[in-house]
């Protein structure tokens, strides 16, 4: 690859790294607002929140990666014309063919990266989700629970938890 192919590669990829993180942080964002009953009504700490809706991102970033890379495929080539430099580019004999394997290496880079993403790391957090969702939908009775008094957690249905004992003996 000769020194434009580089800068073209290299600003592609760049803006592709900004583009990715903005709107992965804004969409989880979105997601993470969904889930913030679980702080709240679980009594769950701020790290398990963020813990859990962390392992979102992989896959958040499956289906924003080639949008990113879009735009910043759209993003380099507007900065290169705005700039003239595509005009020197075809001034100085390159093809068009030339102008575009920069942004055909920055693909499969990308394509790379999200093949990792889609056969290890999505599967892997959304298997800790449903674990951890399970663990802590498995928490909420003995969380909204109290020893001694009675408590009503739905309508219907009012349970009296007994002080628990040493080493779980009933």
């Amino acid at each position: 690859m000769g020194s434009i192919d580089k800068y073209i590669f290299k600003t592609t990829l760049a803006s592709f790294a900004s583009v990715l993180v903005s709107l992965t942080g804004v969409i989880w964002i979105t997601q993470a607002l969904r889930g913030i009953d679980l702080m709240t009504s679980q009594g769950q700490t701020i790290l398990t929140f963020l813990g859990i809706t962390g392992l979102v991102i992989p896959a958040l970033v499956l289906i924003i990666a080639p949008i990113a890379l879009m735009i910043a495929i759209s993003h380099t080539l507007n900065k290169l014309a705005t700039d003239s430099e595509i005009i020197v580019m075809n001034a100085a004999g390159f093809s068009p063919f030339r102008l575009f394997r920069p942004f055909f290496f920055a693909t499969c880079v990308v394509a790379a990266l999200v093949a990792f993403i889609g056969a290890y790391l999505a599967p892997d957090g959304m298997r800790r989700i449903t674990q951890c969702g399970a663990a802590l939908t498995a928490a909420v009775p003995s969380n909204r629970l109290l020893a001694g008094p009675c408590a009503q957690l739905d309508p219907p249905l009012t349970v009296r938890r007994l002080r628990p004992r040493p080493a779980g003996v009933r």
